[in-house]
């Protein structure tokens, strides 16, 4: 027969056991409950690369400076839907820059008007400087894809000259 002793011991025992696998158990529930939580929010965990990838995409993206930092606020640490995003972005900047574009032109043209030409000679000369100038700003981003892509200074110049014009850089 046991003693007491060794009855208590023994029940003791039985305790801390139940106890453990009580305690794995609430481990164990309370991660699924986590992840159910997670999934019912729509939230992906995040992972080590996408902050560097959302990063990546939005220099890529050709977007301005301030479009890019508004879309990285946006996507803090999750990529879904990141794409999708730019391209709305750059509609939408075009808009705006058509907008920008129709303002100017018009201001453009009653300068060339103040100046003593008639209306048709002014649309003219306005529609000239804005393609001098839009063909600068080309060159300008062809330079830097060039710079980017590690183009030598000599095949940067090779490059534009292909395209017509100066190849001075």
């Amino acid at each position: 027969m046991k003693s007491l002793q060794q009855q208590l011991d023994e029940k003791q025992l039985e305790l801390r056991e139940l106890r453990k696998k009580r305690g794995q158990s609430l481990e164990i529930q309370l991660t699924e409950a986590e992840t159910e939580l997670q999934q019912l929010r729509g939230t992906p965990r995040r992972t080590a690369g996408d902050e560097s990838r959302i990063s990546q995409e939005l220099a890529d993206s050709g977007l301005p400076a301030a479009a890019q930092e508004r879309l990285k606020k946006r996507f803090a640490g999750k990529i879904d839907g990141l794409k999708e995003a730019i391209a709305e972005e750059k509609k939408y900047v075009r808009k705006v820059r058509a907008a920008g574009a129709t303002s100017d032109s018009t201001q453009l043209v009653e300068s060339y008007r103040g100046l003593g030409l008639s209306d048709r000679e002014a649309k003219l000369a306005a529609g000239v400087e804005t393609a001098i100038e839009g063909t600068a700003e080309s060159r300008q981003r062809l330079t830097k894809a060039a710079k980017t892509l590690g183009m030598t200074e000599s095949e940067t110049a090779d490059l534009l000259g292909a395209f017509g014009g100066s190849t001075r850089i």
